[in-house]
């Protein structure tokens, strides 16, 4: 086994090599460190920040605006559908005005009071 190292690089041989065969093999290797990028490095194109910046901006108030009308939507029908109903079954779209209203005249339950001590 015959090895060479050149900084964090390491040549290597191993099996039935004889040798000065696997010396000649390791000596005929030349090592360099060498990183490559297969894009240029540019600066940050600040018009590029904030294009991507108002897209998003953009596609949250759309996603917003979709959730907003499909609440209205589904209000209005649902809502509808429910009078509808009662209107093709003879009786009026709302006869419960307890049900659609709060009633906030102050009658209810006597407040609680405290015994002397």
């Amino acid at each position: 086994m015959k090895f060479r190292r050149e900084g964090p690089l390491v040549a290597l041989t191993t099996g039935a090599w004889n040798p000065a065969i696997a010396q000649k093999l390791i000596d005929g290797i030349h090592m360099r460190t060498e990183v490559s990028f297969d894009k240029p490095l540019l600066p940050v194109d600040f018009h590029t920040e904030v294009k991507k910046t108002y897209t998003l901006l953009q596609s949250i108030a759309i996603f917003c605006s979709l959730g907003a009308l499909a609440a209205i939507v589904l209000g209005f029908s649902l809502g509808g559908v429910r009078a509808l109903i009662r209107v093709m079954q003879g009786k009026p779209a709302a006869t419960e005005p307890e049900f659609l209203r709060i009633d906030l005249r102050g009658i209810g339950p006597k407040p609680f009071n405290r015994p002397e001590i």
